[in-house]
């Protein structure tokens, strides 16, 4: 179901920096996949769950491109909950005489 490989072997916080800001770009039939999905969802009473499709059909439209978009931008994810912990927990610099 998901678009990117699972792998346990290779650890981000190893590899050089210059392998780690490489990101992958989401494949534009992705984007349009979960855009199509929603809107027609929005547009069309069909395609919402019901009792003839069930939830299989606005999972396959919404859910199922969101999470292959999640799966692929994890890293990102992961980047700024960690630049946001060490900003909020880093010592604070007490202000100079200067500019108070």
């Amino acid at each position: 179901m998901l678009l990117a490989p699972f792998t346990l072997s290779e650890i981000r916080g190893l590899r050089p920096a210059s392998i780690q800001s490489e990101t992958p770009s989401l494949p534009v039939w992705l984007q349009l996949w979960a855009i199509g999905g929603i809107l027609g969802s929005a547009m069309f009473p069909l395609f919402r769950a019901g009792e003839m499709t069930g939830w299989s059909l606005p999972f396959w439209l919404i859910a199922a491109p969101l999470i292959n978009i999640l799966w692929l931008k994890r890293s990102h994810g992961w980047i700024a909950i960690r630049n946001l912990g060490v900003w909020i927990f880093e010592p604070k610099k007490p202000l100079s005489r200067r500019t108070r």
